[in-house]
């Protein structure tokens, strides 16, 4: 049950720089470019940015917490003065004394441009994330280019009881990786990526390996290790080319490849991370391999900062298959059956083929996704289905079928009609608008009244305006995803069918929030009818009140218990003085 409550970076494409920077090779780090805070672009104060500073110290002192959404007082039963739970150890932030000793010691981590304080002429520009939904007021953010100097600012944080958020690509449903009050650490700087493939001679079997830093967003790290393996391999990620990889990996990950490659978080083989208290240590099957555990989908910010990822890539052939289906929905008992024959159809499915299923209107819906094979093999896996079926749910005369590359069905499903190959790189700033997400994990297929519930909703729906919903097909025949054993990740939802996402977005605040609202709204009466569903911890949800079932949870009690007893011991190890800004801890 739910509760209402009212770059464009270029990358070293060698190993060179990775190696060479764990040796504290100076001459070896990358240059910034312009879409980065750069050196050479200094900062001049603006008097405008003076008052804001005024305003984040009277925060500090006051309690009151400024940003995220709501507005609390220092009458709350919760104590906000500089944290977002009770537990939070109490900040020694109470002066501007204070306020200039944590800013100076920042200062001393890395050169003074690349701190940004209330004062700088772009704080209010640096403290934006993609959802135009939030403005946080952070202390300041610190664009870090060295894991060195990760390190050093999490010293800076733990000698003042300072909340720390870390910054990969900014696309967070609860808009923390910015946090008013907090020190947001800005991994932007660090986009190296590096590929290693190859096959011993003994056994004849082929390793093939990506080393991507955390500043990597999903376009990034697609377009360097397609790049260096000749566009050979490449890794599970997601729609968007903008998600930083920090996040999406630390929550899972998933994509059009998903129930072939599994999550993104399940190609994880180690990490690289600097705790809290500044150790930078790595995590992998013999040294913190519970860490390892937990940052294969425990969510971003609650045990480290993780500064880069040794993913398992898989290989991909020189011809896939891109398919669309579109549905009418005009006739909404025909599209309520459609809707139905969906969530069997796409989990029967062969696991080379990951098919989605979007309604954005009360007149069309459109299943889309990718086959890993040839069209005439695709037509053999709907024939083959048909007869395993007894049905013929969605006739071959439907399809679109069309015969590609994988890099290019990448940029034609990303949604954004800018795409190309070269734009990967770019933050794309024109598609931010006032988004939010909410999902349901399903074990089932949703009830006749909760599809009715959702074909009455998208009405809202008009250009650049909407409330639609999407099903990510997950498990099913042979998935990738459903293989993986409910306790080898700490994605433990691993019986789940489909994610069902709903999406609201808007061009301005005002109408942002009425469409979130219509959203919650539709979220709370679905939750009345979905039984035994889970949230995707990617989209983390403010509204949920028992989250941690949500988003660990499942229909065994004995399984919820030990994971979530497991992720907080492992929270309570690497984070023990609760400086991780992760908003819902454990």
């Amino acid at each position: 049950m739910k509760k209402f409550f009212n770059s464009s970076l270029e990358s070293e494409n060698d190993g060179a720089y990775l190696r060479q920077q764990r040796e504290g090779d100076e001459e070896s780090k990358p240059e910034s470019s312009s879409a980065s805070v750069s050196a050479s672009e200094p900062r001049s104060d603006a008097k405008i940015y003076i008052a804001i500073a005024f305003v984040v110290t009277l925060v500090f002192g006051s309690g009151i917490l400024i940003g995220h959404y709501v507005i609390g007082n220092s009458d709350s039963s919760n104590n906000l003065e500089f944290q977002y739970d009770s537990t939070c150890t109490e900040p020694l932030v109470n002066s501007m004394d204070d306020r200039d000793a944590i800013i100076s010691c920042l200062y001393d981590v890395n050169l003074k441009e690349d701190v940004v304080v209330p004062w700088s002429s772009d704080y209010y520009e640096t403290s934006q994330v993609f959802s135009r939904f939030y403005q946080n007021y952070p202390l300041a953010i610190i664009y870090v280019r060295t894991e060195e100097e990760v390190a050093a600012t999490m010293r800076c944080a733990s000698t003042y009881n300072v909340r720390v958020s870390a910054r990969s690509g900014g696309h967070g449903n609860s808009g923390n990786a910015v946090s008013t009050g907090a020190i947001t650490i800005d991994l932007s700087n660090m986009t190296a990526v590096a590929t290693n493939v190859s096959t011993d001679e003994v056994t004849n079997v082929t390793s093939a390996i990506a080393m991507v830093q955390a500043g990597n967003t999903a376009g990034t790290a697609t377009y360097f290790i397609l790049k260096q393996t000749n566009f050979t391999y490449t890794v599970p990620v997601g729609q968007k080319p903008t998600v930083g990889m920090g996040g999406l990996t630390l929550g899972g990950g998933f994509g059009f490849t998903t129930r072939h490659a599994g999550f993104l978080c399940d190609r994880v083989i180690s990490i690289r991370a600097v705790t809290t208290n500044g150790d930078i240590i790595i995590a992998n099957e013999t040294h913190h391999s519970e860490l390892l555990w937990a940052s294969c989908g425990g969510g971003g910010g609650n045990f480290a900062v993780v500064t880069e990822f040794t993913y398992s890539m898989f290989p991909l052939l020189p011809e896939i298959t891109e398919f669309h289906y579109h549905i009418d929905t005009t006739n909404v008992s025909s599209a309520a059956i459609a809707m139905r024959d969906y969530q069997i159809f796409s989990y029967h499915l062969d696991s080379r083929a990951t098919c989605n299923m979007e309604v954005a209107s009360q007149s069309s819906a459109n299943m889309t996704g990718i086959f890993l094979g040839t069209v005439e093999e695709f037509e053999d896996v709907l024939a083959n289905l048909t007869t395993e079926l007894g049905e013929d749910l969605f006739p071959l005369e439907g399809w679109d079928l069309k015969s590609t590359t994988y890099i290019e069905a990448v940029l034609d499903l990303s949604g954004w009609e800018t795409v190309t190959l070269e734009s990967l790189r770019e933050n794309f700033d024109s598609e931010r608008n006032y988004y939010q997400f909410k999902s349901f994990l399903l074990q089932e297929p949703l009830p006749d009244i909760a599809m009715d519930m959702l074909l009455a909703a998208v009405n809202l729906t008009v250009p650049n305006v909407g409330l639609v919903y999407e099903f990510q097909s997950l498990g099913g025949n042979g998935s990738a995803f459903s293989a993986v054993g409910d306790e080898d990740t700490a994605v433990s939802q691993r019986k789940t069918r489909h994610c069902l996402m709903l999406k609201s977005w808007g061009p301005n605040l005002r109408v942002g929030e009425n469409l979130f609202g219509e959203m919650s709204n539709l979220s709370f009466a679905l939750d009345e009818h979905i039984v035994g569903s889970g949230a995707y911890v990617n989209h983390l949800d403010y509204e949920l009140w028992n989250y941690e079932r949500a988003y660990y949870g499942l229909s065994d009690e004995n399984h919820w218990n030990r994971t979530i007893l497991r992720l907080r011991a492992i929270n309570e190890l690497y984070d023990p003085k609760g400086l991780l800004d992760g908003l819902q801890l454990f």
